[in-house]
């Protein structure tokens, strides 16, 4: 993400906040949501933000390929 080409930071985000929204744990759709908000209040550090909501979900993402079914 922190390499994404600035087109891409739209589709990224939305991606985010959709597949958050989706998921069953509360925590990974408040947490992206800080990052997100803080993106909006920060430009400068906007693509900093988006990065650190795609590593939260790469963190659930990894967690719920581990966990037993």
């Amino acid at each position: 993400m922190w390499h994404a080409p600035d087109e891409a930071l739209a589709a990224v985000v939305e991606t985010l906040a959709t597949n958050a929204a989706a998921h069953h744990d509360a925590h990974l759709v408040k947490f992206t949501l800080a990052c997100l908000d803080a993106a909006e209040l920060d430009p400068p550090a906007r693509r900093l933000h988006v990065a650190a909501a795609a590593s939260l979900a790469a963190v659930w993402w990894a967690q719920d390929a581990a966990a037993p079914t």
